[in-house]
């Protein structure tokens, strides 16, 4: 496609601007602030994780979603609205039922180097019928001007499978502002995205059990590469799917793995081993 456009547990989940654009087709590959080029945006995950299980204050989010599903999916760019047009996105489930969310938002995960997932709420499927595909039928833009229409993924995560890492990216601690990152120890942040919302095994947010659990591989100069634990987690008790890890260490994050069974998703299912490359935040 191309256009001219203008525009652009209580309840853990998870994963904005105005742009004018020409937009390229939404699959070309486009550079960041460096030069370098970025891989075209796409669709990362589609979370079944809660049937008819929306607690009360899904309410703030959508009105009468209470009761309702919950489906978290998120893309590899930062999406633009805060609510994006739930008409836009198009579940199919297991019978080939089709259904459009009442709602659709990136809240509560809407700080500014977050907006990568979207929440759709509403009648979305059943454990006996579940979702198995979605299609973007509508426009969704990202940041760069690209946007995600015409777009699809039959990646749906099952009901009963637990959360996963998804993207990370690197900050230095200036970068990230309000971040509750200690300082002046903090001399580099990985910001952690997870399939949905996630706290600690038995409830309440993570904390050093979960710390301990969460590995972080650094490469020197030379290529060597060593593994360290954050000496403190961030960005937690606001009821989204993001992470902040907190190292004392310069040398530069390529990735992320944690153990199996460190962290449950809104209906209690625990994660497998985990794990995400890290790329400089752009």
């Amino acid at each position: 496609m191309s256009a001219c456009m203008s525009l652009f547990h209580s309840f853990r989940w998870v994963p904005l601007l105005l742009v004018s654009a020409c937009a390229a087709n939404p699959g070309a590959v486009r550079a960041n602030a460096s030069g370098s080029e970025l891989s075209p945006p796409e669709i990362l995950d589609v979370f079944f994780g809660l049937d008819d299980a929306l607690p009360l204050n899904a309410v703030f989010l959508c009105p009468g979603a209470e009761g309702l599903d919950g489906i978290p999916v998120t893309f590899s760019r930062r999406v633009v609205d805060t609510y994006p047009s739930a008409k836009s996105f198009r579940i199919t489930t297991q019978s080939n039922a089709t259904y459009t969310p009442r709602c659709a938002t990136v809240r509560p995960a809407n700080d500014d180097s977050e907006h990568h997932t979207v929440l759709l709420m509403g009648q979305l499927g059943s454990q006996s019928d579940p979702p198995v595909r979605l299609d973007i039928v509508g426009s969704v833009v990202f940041e760069d001007g690209s946007d995600a229409r015409g777009q699809s993924s039959t990646h749906v995560t099952s009901l009963t499978a637990g959360p996963s890492l998804l993207i990370g990216l690197r900050y230095a601690p200036e970068e990230l502002s309000g971040t509750d990152c200690p300082s002046p120890a903090t001399k580099q942040i990985v910001q952690v995205t997870w399939s949905g919302g996630v706290s600690a095994v038995g409830g309440g947010d993570l904390g050093n059990t979960q710390r301990m659990r969460m590995h972080v591989t650094v490469s020197e100069p030379d290529g060597s590469r060593r593994e360290l634990i954050p000496f403190a987690l961030a960005d937690l008790g606001d009821n989204d799917n993001y992470v902040q890890l907190c190292l004392d260490d310069s040398t530069p994050a390529v990735s992320v793995r944690v153990e199996a069974d460190t962290c449950v998703d809104p209906r209690g299912d625990p994660n497998g081993e985990t794990s995400v490359s890290v790329s400089p935040a752009s």
